[in-house]
């Protein structure tokens, strides 16, 4: 079962750049942009991330997930 998730709009140079970071990586946009987000993860303070949480959904965040921590675990420390 497919999950809806928001799609943001970008600015047309954004998509402008995606497409050609994908052309050279050989891949779709979509699986491109998905890369660079979960990329950019690894530049950003967990705390931070997770400090600044809305929606307080910890046990199935992919952020708890990508530090290959689980649950409250993830911002607990």
């Amino acid at each position: 079962m497919d999950k809806k998730v928001y799609t943001p709009q970008i600015h047309v140079d954004s998509a402008f750049l995606l497409r050609r970071v994908a052309w050279a990586a050989e891949k779709p946009m979509t699986y491109t942009l998905d890369e660079c987000i979960r990329g950019l993860v690894n530049q950003v303070d967990r705390q931070k991330l997770c400090g600044a949480c809305r929606d307080h959904r910890c046990l199935e965040c992919p952020v708890s997930q990508y530090y290959g921590k689980s649950g409250l675990d993830s911002i607990l420390r």
